[in-house]
């Protein structure tokens, strides 16, 4: 197993923190940041509407200013993420984009685990990362990341039904 590989691991044992209840109709996702070659911040995106893994793992790095309200470049050089960050904005979107998030602290490289199937990101962040001279790496877990996020996936192919749950109780009488 390669270094980048061990790394991945950890970020979608990082994910695992995350209940698919909470984050739905997000994914669970992991992200740790390093510095040097050590990690320095994980995070994992805990809560619908709140900070997404790789703001958690940069704030927790230390790259985010509380009085400025902004991240602060050369913390973090390298985030190891298992879903590609977001790149749209707009629409249903409650947050920054965490493409913007990497940029603007400065990550010179990005280890993804999987490429976002929703076809608003699809991709769209390794474009974005590669033309601001990011190095990243897609070391190709789809099925890690489907494992452990079917009802993610489930979402994206009902789309427009709505999330429905039922408890049920019944006695012998």
């Amino acid at each position: 197993m390669t270094r980048d590989q061990a790394l991945l691991r950890r970020a979608f044992h990082e994910a695992e923190r995350a209940g698919w209840l909470t984050t739905a109709p997000n994914p669970r996702v992991g992200a740790l940041a390093l510095r040097g070659g050590h990690v320095v911040g994980y995070g994992h995106h805990a809560t619908f509407g709140q900070a997404h893994a790789e703001e958690m793992a940069l704030r927790d790095a230390g790259a985010w200013d509380e009085a400025a309200g902004c991240m602060v470049p050369g913390h973090v050089d390298e985030v190891v993420v298992s879903l590609e960050p977001c790149s749209a904005r707009g629409g249903e979107k409650k947050r920054t984009p965490c493409v913007e998030h990497l940029l603007k602290a400065g990550v010179q490289r990005v280890i993804v685990g999987a490429i976002d199937p929703d076809p608003r990101h699809a991709g769209a962040a390794f474009t974005a990362l590669r033309e601001q001279g990011v190095e990243v790496v897609h070391l190709q877990e789809e099925q890690t990341f489907a494992a452990q996020n079917p009802a993610f996936l489930a979402s994206l192919g009902h789309a427009h039904r709505p999330w429905i749950l039922l408890k049920w109780a019944a006695s012998l009488d």
